[in-house]
């Protein structure tokens, strides 16, 4: 057994003829069972899950997004992420948290929003989803909405995603839907401010509201 990951915890390491875990602090030592590890809040690696998610963006940009070099993005965190070219390949190690196994996937295009950014106040954006991992062994997910941001555009609508079990991980592959049910801003413009930006004339911006924002159909 081996310890892989220990909360608030430094200097462990596992003893397999006594089944308990060594804490070296400064001169003393500190012994912990197995059954009182499970109980104050150590994670074994029988509870601990990583898993090496490989991402494939088979997206090409779009031609009227002519800036796009990157179609698509891969979200670890919030400051670890990935910007991937169209057919790019990465691989990463990801560990579970207190809500499973899972990571985030933007496409780069521009889309209106629904509200402005919260973060940014931009009223065009690009869009995104979350990935979880339903099933380390089998890679079976779920899509939902961006955690990041609840309001961003759902790349749900946008693209897809397949899986497939590899030797210590799971292989995701993402396409554009043949018909996607979010269309680009007109002319791909972002991220629009405000309305009197290039490419961001919308009257909605101004009262909150971009239904009848001009769109690529």
């Amino acid at each position: 057994m081996v310890l892989t990951f220990c909360p608030n915890q430094e200097s462990f390491f596992f003893d397999a003829d006594t089944d308990a875990f060594i804490e070296r602090e400064r001169n003393t030592v500190k012994r912990t069972t197995v059954g009182q590890a499970k109980n104050e809040g150590v994670y074994l690696a029988s509870d601990v899950v990583a898993v090496d998610v490989t991402v494939t963006a088979n997206v090409k940009a779009l031609q009227t997004c002519v800036n796009e070099d990157h179609p698509v993005t891969v979200f670890y965190s919030a400051s670890d992420r990935v910007n991937l070219s169209p057919s790019e390949t990465i691989t990463h190690s990801i560990i579970q948290d207190g809500v499973g196994l899972h990571f985030g996937i933007q496409v780069n295009d521009w889309y209106w929003r629904s509200n402005a950014n919260p973060y940014t106040g931009q009223w065009s954006d690009n869009a995104g989803m979350e990935v979880i991992i339903k099933n380390a062994s089998t890679c079976d997910f779920e899509l939902t909405t961006s955690w990041g941001d609840s309001g961003a555009p759902d790349a749900r609508d946008v693209l897809d995603l397949t899986s497939k079990p590899t030797s210590g991980g799971c292989s995701f592959t993402v396409t554009r839907k043949a018909t996607p049910s979010l269309h680009i801003t007109k002319g791909c413009a972002g991220p629009c401010k405000n309305s009197n930006e290039e490419g961001c004339v919308c009257i909605g911006i101004a009262g909150g509201n971009t239904d009848n924002c001009p769109t690529e159909n």
